[in-house]
């Protein structure tokens, strides 16, 4: 078979479409990572697997071709078999249960756009290394086009003491040319790309309480999210429970300037207080109708019907919410999930698609879309829209990835399908 950039040629023109019923990849992955060759095509989906107590050695990560539906080939056009295991170590994808690292609850990745089309995501190993002999956090690394891994870069070793602990890592965000995550201590680690070291004087102080720090633990979940706007970082952190936690806490939102690495100097910190609450993983950018971020919101699930949903300006003060966003979630189904949503223009317009799904399954996975041009829930799409052809509609939702090439949006979730959907009004496949 024809190789070029690394993937196979294709005959004819690219179709970009997934079987109806999805593809099961193998994996309880998270949102897809969509490679994009020299050349500018998307051909490929990737898809890390998530939870940082999955077992390091098991498969971690699979390819899906978008083209066929099927599984990508090897970086020499042959067949091969998917997930994969991930490793600490620079060398080629293997096979079977060979590798040594965990992703995390949200592993959001980073892919570097240069031609070595690299995806740096956030990992938890308890291989020994040169600076932390007893495991570490840090940031993982693959290169989608030589289908291998890159160097893993240590930020922060695992500890078990007493007191506040590090047994996980949060998703990445980029800003400049660094990369931060949040450690389950409360500390900000940084990883800086142009030198491929550890940013000096990291991981950094913040005002985030710790989330997940009980000795113990690791490796284990950082629970909450970070999400980057106006070149700061906002972190929700949730600790309800006595037992994994040293200071049990309400979900509690907080700012982070990379611009000085210490806490914002004027942010106001949060904590969205209810009896009732469950978690609080979704935090976003929110828009006025011209499409300029204005501030942020959250939405925090509760154990009874429902959500909440608070929005703040950029000195952490109440904001509005804005008209029709919080009609996008249903009423019914208890202990809903809602992760962080895809922001993305879609036909000319800024919209956010929301993975959506409840732990009764009320609601076993569906997509909920609000447009902010509009300040209204999307035309003519069904919220949540649920994915009724693939695995019965048990898809539980975790994340979405746009591709502008040909107007589709591709979903995974936690029973291991990808699968795709019109963003215009969520009509199944692509």
């Amino acid at each position: 078979m024809a190789v070029v950039d690394g993937l196979p040629a294709h005959a004819g023109p690219p179709t970009r479409a997934l079987p109806a019923a999805g593809v099961n990849t193998g994996v309880d992955g998270f949102a897809p990572n969509l490679y994009t060759t020299v050349n500018g095509q998307i051909r490929q989906a990737w898809v890390l697997a998530h939870h940082g107590y999955a077992p390091e050695d098991t498969p971690k990560v699979s390819c899906i071709d978008v083209d066929t539906g099927d599984f990508c080939t090897d970086a020499t056009g042959n067949p091969t078999t998917w997930p994969k295991p991930l490793n600490t170590t620079p060398k080629p994808l293997g096979s079977g249960n060979t590798g040594d690292l965990s992703t995390t609850q949200a592993p959001n990745g980073v892919i570097q756009t240069d031609a070595a089309r690299v995806l740096r995501f956030p990992v938890i190993t308890q291989s020994p290394n040169s600076t932390f002999s007893g495991g570490s956090v840090g940031i993982g690394c693959l290169n989608m086009q030589l289908q291998a891994n890159c160097q893993y870069a240590p930020l922060a070793p695992l500890t078990t003491q007493v007191g506040s602990n590090i047994n996980g890592i949060s998703g990445l965000v980029a800003i400049s040319n660094r990369i931060y995550a949040q450690l389950t201590n409360g500390r900000m680690a940084c990883y800086d790309v142009a030198s491929a070291l550890p940013c000096p004087g990291q991981p950094f102080t913040t005002n985030s309480p710790p989330s997940n720090d009980l000795a113990g633990l690791g490796p284990s979940n950082y629970s909450g999210s970070v999400v980057g706007i106006r070149n700061r970082i906002y972190t929700m952190s949730n600790g309800l429970l006595a037992d994994t936690n040293t200071s049990p806490h309400m979900p509690t939102l907080t700012c982070f300037d990379p611009a000085t690495n210490a806490p914002c100097a004027n942010w106001t910190t949060r904590v969205i207080s209810n009896p009732a609450v469950y978690q609080a993983l979704a935090v976003f950018p929110s828009f006025n109708p011209q499409g300029a971020e204005t501030g942020l919101c959250a939405v925090t699930t509760k154990r009874t019907p429902g959500v909440l949903l608070n929005c703040f300006d950029f000195n952490g003060n109440d904001a509005l919410v804005p008209a029709g966003l919080l009609s996008i979630f249903p009423s019914t189904g208890t202990s809903a999930v809602v992760f962080p949503p895809t922001v993305t223009q879609v036909n000319g317009t800024q919209r956010s698609y929301f993975p959506f799904y409840t732990q009764d399954n009320v609601h076993k996975g569906g997509t909920a879309c609000y447009n902010w041009n509009a300040q209204a829930p999307c035309t003519g799409f069904a919220n949540p829209r649920s994915h009724p052809l693939v695995n019965g509609g048990l898809t539980h939702d975790y994340g979405y990835a746009y591709n502008p090439q040909n107007n589709c949006m591709y979903g995974m979730g936690h029973y291991a399908y990808m699968f795709s959907f019109q963003p215009d009004g969520g009509a199944a496949p692509c």
